[in-house]
């Protein structure tokens, strides 16, 4: 029987040892399956432990160093539990999650991206912000197909905006805006106000297609000419855009 103990003792040791000692790269490699499913998004040099390590991400235009540092007894039951900070040149995000195998959320979410590290995509758009955006989350809800339920707060102070258009580019001065986090049916959606006039409506559906629309209040808050297709739909967006990113 004490040989057995012995015996038994020094292999739970020698998994312990294993699973404390494992590289990061083995949790990143786990979830292989899942990072290769997002177009456009690149894993680079992986460090630290599975407990806690660290990952290079960039998505498109946006890189970012991700850091996690996981709990030991929820993985003992079948669940993910960590906390996960996020950094880049312009950013800093933290937040902690916590999943199984069919459900999760994330909760506690806070970030502030400085409109540089926006810039680096939405230039390509005609757009060149300034200032910082600060976003704030209760808990956003998922399960393996997609967004349960989202809350969260977006805030702007306001600043200078460059906006081209095909006639030329205007520099506009914005007053603060806000933003709330919400779902509209299977769409997370992030309506952005001026007090509480609607002013630009962001949803991202499950299928990975986006629309941004642009209302008339914006328009002519920004000063810039109402585009000749919309003007026969006033009740509609003054501007549409739609795009696939994801």
């Amino acid at each position: 029987m004490n040989k057995f103990f012995y015996v038994a003792a020094g292999i739970i040791t020698f998994l312990v040892f294993i699973l404390v000692m494992a590289p990061a790269s083995l949790l990143v490699s786990l979830a292989g399956d899942n990072l290769q499913k997002v177009p456009d998004l690149e894993v680079g040099r992986v460090e630290g432990r599975i407990w806690a390590g660290a990952a290079e991400l960039q998505y498109q235009s946006f890189p970012a160093l991700v850091s996690w540092n996981l709990a030991a007894l929820p993985l003992a039951l079948g669940r993910i539990s960590a906390d996960v900070e996020v950094a880049g040149d312009g950013l800093d995000a933290a937040f902690h999650v916590s999943a199984n195998s069919n459900e999760g959320s994330i909760t506690g979410a806070t970030a502030f991206v400085d409109a540089r590290y926006i810039n680096q995509v939405s230039i390509g758009y005609g757009l060149d912000l300034s200032g910082q955006f600060s976003f704030s989350s209760d808990e956003i809800s998922f399960n393996r197909r997609w967004i349960t339920a989202a809350t969260g707060d977006l805030d702007w102070p306001g600043g200078i905006v460059h906006i081209e258009t095909p006639e030329r580019l205007h520099t506009v001065d914005l007053p603060p805006l806000r933003g709330k986090l919400s779902m509209d049916g299977d769409s997370v959606k992030l309506a952005i106000n001026d007090t509480n006039t609607p002013l630009i409506d962001l949803s991202l559906k499950p299928s990975g297609w986006a629309a941004v629309g642009v209302s008339f209040a914006f328009i002519e808050l920004a000063g810039l000419p109402i585009p000749l297709d919309a003007r026969t739909d006033v009740a509609g967006p003054a501007l549409l855009i739609e795009e696939k990113v994801l």
